[in-house]
């Protein structure tokens, strides 16, 4: 990585020695024609969730969240089509649907950006807060997601249904709860390490995403997606090196992790029970 890489030999990988297909990662996931498998898995959850922590950095009121929505779709799509699964709008609309709206936030961005180009240093440190949370947010999502579908809760029959648009908010609702109730610093830690360490190359990523989407605006969604997903391509060492750290740190955490997948369980079972859901219970099966 570069000079602002992360420094703790604990947790820094070479480049070179990091797997093949994690180096991969970037342009795989574009579609470039090389023979390398794609990322699935684990390697995906990391690779969006240290992109989705780019998007705060972006200089424009609104568009950091637009190029997020992005994010956070390309990821999702990735993620069941892993398991050979497909989303409908309605299902998509539900799972990227934010709990509390924008109301306060969209007021206080509009009032507080001009103070954040005075004050860009200021505001850069503060900024770092709110990409380790937008990071950590769309791990934890992404890592109850990929937990639900690995336990069959949710398969292509369920995807089907002519209700689909009411399928999924058990696993929303269970994924929202738990949110909420879990401690997520230990995965905070690990990505606040990273990422203050690397600010250089996140301000970089950051511009390059924000040109990625001006260059595609008005365009189909899945074309800005692909586009705005392959923005860090540029510095791929950089990109891959920082998601091997992540990823090497983030697996580490298994205690918390498995209290994660506890909670999230026992609030998926209270969900369907309260909705009275057609999500599968695979020990009907």
């Amino acid at each position: 990585m570069t000079q602002d890489s992360p420094e703790n030999p604990s947790n820094t990988q070479n480049p070179a020695q990091t797997p093949p297909q994690t180096q991969a990662l970037v342009k795989n996931d574009v579609g470039d024609t090389d023979n390398t498998s794609t990322p699935s898995g684990s390697q995906r959850l990391v690779y969006y969730s240290v992109l989705a922590g780019l998007c705060p950095l972006i200089p424009v009121p609104f568009i950091d969240d637009l190029v997020l929505g992005y994010v956070r779709k390309r990821f999702f799509r990735g993620l069941f089509s892993d398991a050979s699964l497909s989303l409908s709008d309605s299902q998509m609309d539900l799972i990227l649907h934010e709990p509390g709206g924008c109301v306060f936030g969209c007021v206080s961005t509009v009032i507080f950006y001009p103070l954040k180009k005075i004050f860009r240093k200021v505001f850069f440190f503060l900024s770092i807060k709110g990409c380790v949370d937008v990071a950590s947010k769309l791990f934890h999502q992404g890592f109850m997601l990929q937990k639900a579908i690995e336990a069959g809760h949710i398969d292509a029959d369920l995807l089907a249904n002519p209700h689909n648009e009411q399928t999924l908010k058990p696993i929303v609702e269970a994924t929202n709860n738990t949110l909420a109730q879990v401690d997520a610093r230990p995965i905070e830690q690990v990505i606040s390490r990273t990422f203050s360490s690397s600010k250089r190359w996140m301000r970089r990523g950051a511009r390059q995403l924000w040109g990625s989407f001006r260059q595609k605006r008005g365009q189909d969604s899945e074309t800005i997606e692909e586009a705005i997903a392959h923005s860090p391509a540029a510095d791929a060492q950089d990109m891959n090196a920082m998601v091997a750290v992540v990823d090497k740190a983030v697996w580490m955490q298994s205690d918390y992790l498995q209290i994660l997948e506890k909670t999230f369980f026992d609030n998926l079972a209270t969900a369907k029970q309260s909705t009275a859901s057609p999500l599968k219970d695979p020990k009907n099966d």
